[in-house]
């Protein structure tokens, strides 16, 4: 499998040995110029659509425009190794979990539908 397509929806990316990462309505894969010092995130290009993972891409996460200053607008993890898990079919996952060149992580869909509880019958 080269990539995965997640459901449409907001975003969650959390590396699994501490729980970082970000979430927000942007994730896209970054694909890094070939010979060129990756230093410097302008030089990244977007690759694919939004939602969509690939092998050998970063993943940003997060904000689509700039938040506080006290806080991230967006994680940024290495390129993808290899996909290890896919939670529904691969045109619209749910959960993904994937290795970096250095942690795995998990990517997912934040449901925006609020669960209610049924109503009280007297």
């Amino acid at each position: 499998m080269k990539s995965v397509k997640l459901a449409i929806g907001k975003y969650y990316l959390k590396r699994q040995r501490d729980g970082a990462g970000d979430s927000g309505p942007k994730l896209i894969s970054r694909k890094w110029p070939e010979g060129k010092d990756k230093a410097f995130l302008e030089e990244i290009k977007p690759f694919g659509v939004n939602g969509e993972l690939h092998l050998g891409c970063s993943i940003e996460c997060g904000s689509i425009t700039a938040r506080s200053y006290s806080a991230q607008d967006f994680w940024l993890t290495t390129n993808i190794t290899e996909f290890l898990s896919v939670e529904g079919p691969e045109d619209c996952a749910t959960k993904v979990v994937f290795q970096t060149d250095n942690s795995v992580y998990e990517a997912g869909v934040i449901s925006s539908r609020k669960e209610t509880e049924p109503e009280n019958e007297s």
